[in-house]
């Protein structure tokens, strides 16, 4: 028993995993979590490869410091460096499981760009993916939401995650094999007393499952039909990629130009699914968009109109379908100021942040989904819309290839008054620009790495390319 779940795991992470040298475990000491430590440990030696256990502690619970500190003695027992990432501040009042997970997965996710590393392996097994897909079926998610978790997935926060790929070796594992395995291995873990409380849905849909398997249900049908539905996700998925390589182009300063004969061929669905992972590159920060918002963007490129959905606004100009950032989204958000974190209205200056060097660092500016970095002399900079009235723009001809309505949207560095860079438009060599919006899109389309055939480059506009009327 034990010598073909190490083979399965073995064969798992050598299939997963890649050629990537170092990796982390999200380790809580619980059963699924130390069985997995156990076994990757092992592999991680056989491979030559690095292994840290990062412990998260959400700070829910009195004891949860002590149960911290005993899963930091026992991954380093195990011969694993290991560190704890403790979740400080105040907690809110509802939703907290929703909120500790993305709190969960942003410290993982720091702490993994802190140590360089770009996997995380997660100890979710089958019985996680059975509770999964029935915790989704009962909340009336579509069939998408009914695919379950993947085996290898991007991280789902923001930019914290960016690059991270997220591991799960142990998905088609029973959890009651996993503790068999530490029985064997006269090895104990730590009972986390939240998984025996009914006031979370997924505790309540446990015990569901486990009465339904009581009668002879078996939850791994759940796992499969997910597996099934995954299939039929990335299909979907590479068809959009097709479309992206037919027919679109992302521009550098925050907006996607479709050609819409082209677009307008595809299946709908296909259309559909570009388009949302067109929302979350592109738009300012909010829920997933609804499909009738996305539905709305779609006919609205085909027939030439112009629309607001789903923070974007869709319309056509110079021949052309575009898809661009709600202006009034951008410049009209008075509740936004400089302590919202990732975001800038035109009358509040994003400080950039000094270091060491002299450099300075401005914060990652969501509506742009980009990093904006300031040399040293240029820390009292600017980071704003340009604005209605264009001021301290010398050379507004740059603005030609640019739709009217996109243009006081557009990011602008000022610094003496002048407007030094237009990031995608206009540079300056002491500011530094790194657009995120093609890396977002592809790993929203995708989940993951896209397929070798997907060139990425291909979906980028030119920086200096003209538009004919």
């Amino acid at each position: 028993m034990a010598a073909e779940l190490q083979q399965h795991v073995f064969a798992q992470l050598d299939r997963l995993a890649g050629p990537a040298g170092r990796f982390a475990l999200g380790y809580s000491g619980g059963g699924d979590s130390h069985a997995l430590l156990l076994l990757a440990t092992d592999w991680a030696k056989l491979r030559g490869r690095d292994l840290t256990a990062l412990i998260v502690d959400h700070g829910l619970r009195p004891e949860s410091a002590d149960e911290a500190a005993l899963a930091l003695e026992r991954a380093e027992a195990a011969g694993i460096p290991a560190e704890v990432l403790s979740w400080t501040g105040e907690k809110p009042q509802q939703g907290i499981q929703a909120a500790a997970r993305t709190a969960r997965h942003t410290l993982l996710a720091t702490a993994c760009r802190r140590l360089g590393i770009a996997h995380l392996l997660l100890a979710h097994t089958l019985d996680d993916q059975a509770e999964t897909v029935w915790m989704r079926l009962v909340a009336g998610g579509g069939w998408r939401s009914l695919a379950g978790m993947r085996e290898r997935s991007a991280s789902p926060v923001w930019p914290q995650g960016r690059g991270l790929e997220l591991i799960r070796p142990v998905l088609q594992v029973r959890r009651a094999a996993l503790r068999q395995y530490l029985d064997d291995a006269d090895s104990d873990w730590i009972e986390d007393p939240s998984n025996l409380d009914r006031r979370y849905t997924r505790i309540r849909i446990r015990e569901h499952l486990a009465s339904m398997e009581a009668q002879g249900f078996d939850p791994a049908r759940l796992a499969h039909w997910a597996a099934g539905l995954a299939g039929i996700d990335r299909a979907e998925a590479e068809a959009a990629g097709r479309l992206a390589l037919d027919a679109l182009k992302l521009e550098p300063w925050g907006a996607a130009r479709i050609e819409r004969e082209r677009y307008a061929r595809s299946l709908p669905a296909v259309r559909l699914r570009l388009l949302d992972a067109l929302v979350h590159a592109l738009a300012l920060p909010g829920p997933a968009p609804a499909r009738r918002h996305l539905q709305r963007l779609d006919q609205a490129l085909i027939g030439g109109e112009r629309v607001t959905a789903a923070r974007l606004m869709g319309l056509r100009w110079k021949s052309r379908s575009w898809l661009l950032r709600d202006p009034g989204s951008v410049l009209g958000r008075a509740d936004l100021t400089q302590d919202t974190p990732g975001t800038h209205t035109p009358g509040n200056r994003l400080a950039p942040q000094a270091h060491p060097d002299g450099t300075a660092t401005a914060p990652p500016w969501h509506p742009i989904s980009a990093q904006i970095t300031l040399e040293s002399g240029l820390e009292d900079a600017i980071i704003s819309p340009l604005g209605r009235d264009y001021a301290g723009l010398e050379e507004r001809s740059l603005l030609e290839r640019i739709p009217g309505i996109a243009r006081p949207a557009l990011l602008a560095v000022r610094h003496c008054n002048r407007i030094i860079a237009l990031p995608g438009l206009l540079g300056d060599e002491r500011v530094g620009f790194d657009d995120w919006v093609p890396e977002r899109f592809v790993t929203r389309l995708f989940a993951v790495t896209p397929p070798a055939w997907f060139d990425s480059e291909k979906v980028k506009a030119a920086p200096a390319e003209t538009l004919s009327p």
